[in-house]
């Protein structure tokens, strides 16, 4: 931890892009920041309408306050979820009086999060609209039950390296050609047993890159992008081996493979994957380090079996967007499964995906004051 010397103080205020508080690529910029400055006070605006700070921008900011102190003393940082940004003077007054005060009243949600958390890079608080969401995240990442996907299985061949060495074509040498997974469309991407929509072939001067990531092609896949409001996927199932926009993960039992699919679409997966967010919030694009630190079911779970029964039991109903979960049977029998798997009462999952489906990056509306 940073010491001060030669008795020097001061704040500093910045406003930065909110996933500069989330994405994986930003932890160490967030530890250099917080080794030196206690994080006092993050405040993101939450308002679909108003979600910046600055001018000609259109992505989430939050206004970071630090303090660089005089002693060792690090007090939780205060995360502030403002429901709207102030339309005038004396709104802005008001508002900051109650920031000041600890309550949030009907200005949005504030979330205490211990200095241990903020100086090891998590701050993830600041993109939650109910700031104990980032809470339940680090509880089931936290679960002695549950192992990083990256510690069983590989996860290498991602959107950006497979699109440097493919490109999609419309007339195709069906002898050069393969199916691929592109869009994340919400009108192609509607069930958890998946089929291509594109088909790839080598770019020109990359013929050996493009053989050797053949080798890469899965039939579990994860999303390697997604859109928070209309997005119904973050993982299919395809009969054939694939690649894309969706990243394969290299597991070889066809059972096990299946089981995957259902709980990485359950709550519990979904809110580890949003909890990194990276790009935007609404439509975020995840690093393959985070990808590969999402949790799943240890091998000798008893749960294993009832995630591949789910499989087949949801695999061709469509999936409602998330901020439809309450009418969504599918999910509801998906985070049943998730709810074995964990141990706890499905109730208690049931709550994680009511809180989901109203944060305001998922209905993009304000929310309920």
């Amino acid at each position: 931890m940073y010491k001060p010397g030669g008795g020097i103080s001061g704040r500093l205020s910045a406003v930065i892009p909110t996933t500069a508080c989330t994405g994986a690529s930003g932890v160490n910029e967030r530890r250099f920041l917080a080794n030196r400055f206690q994080i006092g006070i993050v405040i993101t605006s939450h308002d679909p309408k108003r979600i910046s700070f600055s001018e000609n921008t259109s992505i989430h900011e939050s206004l970071l306050v630090c303090r660089r102190s005089l002693n060792d003393d690090r007090p939780a940082t205060k995360f502030v979820s403002l429901r709207e940004l102030p339309t005038s003077a004396d709104h802005a007054v008001k508002m900051a009086d109650a920031i000041a005060s600890h309550e949030s009243g009907d200005f949005g949600n504030v979330t205490f999060w211990p200095s241990s958390r903020v100086e090891a890079g998590d701050w993830t608080p600041a993109q939650w609209y109910d700031g104990t969401l980032a809470k339940t995240v680090f509880e089931i990442e936290s679960r002695n039950d549950l192992v990083p996907v990256g510690f069983s299985y590989g996860i290498d061949a991602t959107g950006p390296t497979i699109m440097s060495a493919f490109e999609v074509v419309d007339e195709v040498d069906k002898s050069k050609a393969i199916p691929g997974f592109h869009s994340v469309s919400s009108r192609i991407r509607r069930t958890i047993a998946g089929q291509p929509d594109v088909m790839y072939q080598a770019r020109k001067g990359k013929i050996t890159v493009a053989e050797r990531l053949l080798d890469k092609r899965g039939h579990l896949l994860l999303s390697m992008r997604h859109n928070t409001v209309s997005g119904r996927l973050t993982a299919l199932w395809s009969a054939t081996p694939s690649f894309g926009w969706w990243v394969p993960v290299a597991v070889h039992e066809v059972d096990r493979q299946k089981a995957l699919a259902v709980w990485c679409n359950s709550t519990p997966a979904r809110l580890m994957l949003l909890n990194r967010r990276g790009k935007t919030l609404t439509y975020p694009m995840w690093q393959v380090s985070h990808l590969r630190e999402i949790r799943i079911p240890k091998h000798e779970n008893s749960a294993w079996d009832v995630l591949r029964a789910t499989y087949d039991e949801v695999c061709q109903t469509e999936l409602l967007p998330m901020k439809q979960a309450s009418e969504c049977e599918a999910r509801k029998k998906i985070d049943k499964a998730a709810a074995l798997v964990l141990d706890i009462d499905p109730k208690e999952i049931a709550d994680w995906r009511r809180r989901l489906a109203a944060e305001p990056t998922v209905t993009n509306r304000r929310a309920a004051s």
